[in-house]
Parts: structure tokens; C-alpha cells; sequence
């Protein structure tokens, strides 16, 4: 890189700096006679009464200028002219530098985030931050805080979609998490491309399944001797009579039970709540003493298919997916759609079909917005026609 002083119009200094096949221009507030301007050391002459001062803040901002970019090259990164020039002014004002350029921000945000959010939250924000990272390198593009218009936008849905063929669903994820990092960022006091405002953040009903009290009751039924199985299933069903987490279930412990009900902090929020306790639900927790064993997500959900299909929760399903307008529709049996989050789903759709209220229920569930809430309720238009049905007096 070079930097180089020049004298402009009304004696003003510029500042010039050529680095990685780009160049930027900036004034820094100080003026020089041209006739007291000596160009081959790029300095005021000595013979000028101001010329210590005028030459000890051109050092300064030399050494700032270099200090940025060599700040960048630590990285492999080459700054974009715009963000390294307001770097430099910012510098020059003595402001207290909030530096980090849009990645290594986004890198800390996760890292506070940890403190505060549930590992799965945490995932989302990395995932989000390399699919970023990802797209930038394939559209050859730099991140930064001026990246984020419509056209970037478009590219990353193009990304999602075309490449990554992601769903809609999945890409309106990827969208809030970004606007969450930014209005952080906002917070801190950068300054991102205020279009990202503006980005829509898509998101279509699921069709992600529930089961209805007969289905829970063969569950439970069930007679199996594999211990593994055993327990997801105690575990299936304590989620379907509690409405809670699979996470928050594997929390519970003696000191849980209040009277009759089950109190836990969740582990999504931090936040305490209290749900009902069945007679079966204290017979399940009791075969555990109260602590179920640890077990991972990911092999609960591969084992409740298997308890599903011992159940013979076989009846064919249709479920449809987009990305973008592309629709796909796929059947299965029902057995290979049950996961762990099916058994909160359960509860609510059950309860609410019964007559449960949406206020009480989101008592239970801990959930802050009814349009959040609704979207576990499953209930088809044809069961919506036989309630209305039934209330109207003929």
C-alpha cells in the first residue's frame, strides 16, 4: 500500500491511499500553503513557524491510515474504500473505535449470545453466519456494513434457494436472524445499510404433523422391551401430557413438582413455567426417580419413528415444502414425521380442540405472541366446519 499527501484547493491536505488495486481520497483537516509544501518528503518545510505540529498530525494520520489496513490484512481481508475511509475519519476524531468489521461482529454477537440463549438459537446464528460467508465467496462479494441492499437480498435468496435448495421457511430463518445480528449492531452504534429494514422474512404454515389422544394412548400401550425405546417413549409422552420441551423435559427433577404441577425454567427463555401434572406423567417420572438418563435430539428422533412404527402409526401422510414458487409434495407414513417437538404440538392441537382456551394454553407453552402459538395448533378445515357446525343453533 501507499499513502501520499497532497494540496488541494484552498490549501487544503489530501490524503491519498492506494492499496490492493483501490484507491481513496480523503481531506483530514489541515491546510498547508502550497509554497511552504515541500512534495518529495510529503511534509511541511521546516522553515514554516507551524510546520512541527502540521507534520507531527500528518504522521498521525499515517500511521492510522496503515494501522486499518494492516488491521484488514490480518485477516485476508482487503477493506472497501468507503468503510476504510470513515474508519480513518473516525480515527482521526478520536472516537472511541467500535472496529470490528461486519463478520468479526457477528462472530462476537454469537459469542455473547451464548451466555443467554439455548444452544440451539446459538446454532441458527452460526449456521446463518456461514451460509453468509458462503454466499459472499460464490457471488464474489465482500461483506460489510454497507452489503446489505436488495440486491443483496436477491443473491442470497438465489443462494438459499438455487444452491443450498433450502425452503422458504428455512430462508426466512436465515433473514431474521441477520436483521436480529443487525439491530444489534445498530444498538452498538455501526451503521449497516439501512434497506436491510426492509427485507421480508418469509415464512409458510408447516405442515408438520400432531397426534390425537387414541394415537398417544397405542404409544403408550406399546409393549417394549428395549430399554432405549422404553425411555423415548416415556419421554414422547411426558411432552404429550405437559406440552414442554424436549429440552425442558430432560431438566425436570424432584425439585420440580409443586403440589400438582411441574415448574421449570426453560431453557429457550431462562424464563419459569408451570404445567399440569397427570397421574401418568408422576407414574412416568417416578419409574425414573424423577432424572431422566441424557440423551441427544438426534437419536431421540431417530428412535420415536421406530416407537411410531411399533404403534403402527401408519396412515399416509402428504406434506409439501417450497422454495421459492417450486412446490413439492411428498407422502410417507405418519410414523416417519413424528419427531420430538411433535408431542408439544400434540398437546396444544388436543387441549384447544377440547375447548382449552388460547390464553391458558400459552400460560403453559410460554408463548409471547398468539401468531407464534397458532402455529402448533392443527386443526383441519373440515374440523374447524363440524365446531362451527355444532355451536350454530338450528
Amino acid at each position: 500500500m501507499r499513502v501520499k499527501f497532497y494540496i488541494v484547493n484552498r490549501n487544503n491536505i489530501l490524503l491519498n491511499v492506494s492499496y490492493d488495486g483501490k484507491r481513496l481520497q480523503t481531506t483530514i483537516g489541515l491546510q498547508c500553503n502550497p509554497k511552504n509544501w515541500n512534495n518529495n518528503n510529503q511534509r511541511v518545510k521546516y522553515s514554516c513557524s507551524n510546520a512541527m505540529d502540521i507534520n507531527k498530525a500528518l504522521d498521525n494520520a499515517e500511521n492510522i491510515t496503515k494501522s486499518i489496513y494492516y488491521e484488514y490484512h490480518s485477516l485476508n481481508k482487503s477493506p472497501n474504500p468507503k468503510e476504510y475511509k470513515e474508519k480513518i475519519q473516525s480515527r482521526l476524531r478520536g472516537e472511541k473505535s467500535i472496529d470490528l468489521d461486519f463478520i468479526d461482529f457477528f462472530e462476537e454477537f454469537i459469542e455473547k449470545s451464548e451466555k443467554s440463549k439455548a444452544k440451539s438459537t446459538i446454532s441458527d446464528y452460526r449456521y446463518t453466519l456461514h451460509s453468509l460467508i458462503e454466499c459472499s465467496k460464490l457471488n464474489k462479494t465482500t461483506l460489510n456494513w454497507d452489503t446489505f441492499n436488495h440486491k443483496f437480498y436477491d443473491d442470497y435468496m438465489s443462494y438459499q434457494f438455487d444452491f443450498k435448495k433450502n425452503s422458504d421457511n428455512l430462508f426466512g430463518k436465515r433473514i431474521k436472524v441477520l436483521k436480529t445480528a443487525l439491530n444489534k449492531a445498530v444498538e452498538r452504534g455501526y451503521k449497516p445499510n439501512p434497506e436491510y429494514k426492509k427485507f421480508k422474512v418469509l415464512q409458510r404454515e408447516s405442515d408438520d404433523i400432531y397426534l390425537n389422544d387414541e394415537e398417544i394412548k397405542r404409544i403408550a400401550n406399546l409393549n417394549l422391551n428395549d430399554t432405549d425405546l422404553d425411555l423415548v417413549r416415556d419421554m414422547f409422552l411426558v411432552g404429550c401430557y405437559t406440552g414442554l420441551r424436549f429440552s425442558d423435559i430432560k431438566q425436570i427433577n424432584r425439585e420440580s413438582i409443586v403440589d400438582k404441577y411441574i415448574k421449570v425454567r426453560v431453557k429457550k427463555t431462562a424464563k419459569f413455567i408451570t404445567t399440569i401434572l397427570t397421574e401418568a406423567t408422576s407414574d412416568i417420572l417416578g419409574k425414573y426417580d424423577y432424572c431422566f438418563p441424557d440423551l441427544h435430539n438426534a437419536i431421540f428422533n431417530k428412535k420415536i419413528k421406530e416407537v411410531g412404527r411399533l404403534a403402527e402409526l401408519d396412515e399416509i401422510q402428504e406434506t409439501e415444502t417450497y422454495i421459492g414458487i417450486k412446490r413439492t409434495v411428498t407422502k410417507a407414513p405418519k410414523y416417519k414425521l413424528i419427531s420430538a417437538h411433535t408431542s408439544r404440538r400434540s398437546f396444544v392441537t388436543n387441549l384447544y380442540k377440547k375447548g382449552a382456551s388460547v390464553v391458558a394454553l400459552m400460560n403453559i407453552t410460554g408463548h409471547k405472541k398468539e401468531t407464534t402459538f397458532l402455529r402448533y395448533v392443527k386443526v383441519t378445515k373440515e374440523e374447524s366446519l363440524q365446531q362451527l357446525s355444532e355451536l350454530i343453533v338450528t
